[in-house]
């Protein structure tokens, strides 16, 4: 349990913003470095597993994926950066930390749209809707801004969710998006049954899908890829 602290009101604001404004930063910086890696020829979660391993820094928070979401993280970054401009002292990193957090998302498209060569009509898969593990909550998901992106592009989307709780209605997609998705609440093992003819993209770190058919494990703030055997 974290120690109980007596501060001001301006000092306990401040605490609450820079404390998940560090965690989105490391989180960026990860996403940055993945890039690096992809363009050197370095093993990202070596990378991570190496600089984690430095107990001053710590390897929480060093996962590269799609980059950061949901209700907490993005809403602090942004009122950090404002209240800072109102006072008087600029934060330009915390600005850069979102740059890199948009630009994350569309990096994977872009490989995305390298790899198939187009999107359009192709068949996707997306396991994994939420915007952190354990939980069944999709508010400013990065997955759910994936599947419009690929939507858009003319992509038919397989979207699947562990969680049997449905929240529709708290994703802000255009409606005609719904028709093209297809929600399953049965157990993992099931999916092989789905029609798809296409790449499945895992945005999770949940892994309780079929036994023995995911090769490695991958632990992710954002969105994770790992080949399926």
């Amino acid at each position: 349990m974290a120690p109980i602290m007596v501060t001001d009101i301006n000092s306990a604001e401040l605490i609450k913003h820079a404390a998940n404004s560090f965690l989105a930063l490391k989180i960026s910086y990860i996403n940055a470095l993945s890039a690096i890696c992809e363009a050197s020829g370095a093993d990202i979660e070596k990378g991570a597993d190496g600089i984690g391993a430095d107990k001053r820094i710590g390897r929480s928070f060093l996962n590269a994926g799609l980059g950061y979401g949901g209700s907490c993280f993005p809403k602090d970054v942004a009122a950090f950066i404002s209240i800072s401009e109102q006072i008087g002292e600029p934060f330009p990193l915390l600005r850069e930390v979102q740059r890199i957090n948009q630009y994350q998302r569309k990096r994977f498209v872009n490989r995305l749209r390298d790899t198939l060569w187009i999107l359009k009509e192709k068949r996707i898969a997306v396991w994994g809707l939420t915007f952190k593990p354990d939980t069944d909550d999709v508010r400013s998901s990065v997955a759910v801004d994936l599947v419009n992106d690929l939507i858009r592009d003319g992509a038919h989307v397989t979207a699947i969710r562990r969680e049997t709780r449905e929240y529709r209605s708290s994703i802000c997609v255009p409606a005609f998006i719904w028709p093209t998705l297809l929600w399953t609440q049965s157990e993992m093992r099931r999916l092989w049954f789905l029609p798809l003819s296409g790449p499945i993209l895992l945005l999770l770190t949940w892994l309780r899908y079929i036994g023995g058919c995911i090769r490695r494990s991958c632990s992710t703030e954002g969105i994770c890829s790992t080949r399926i055997q």
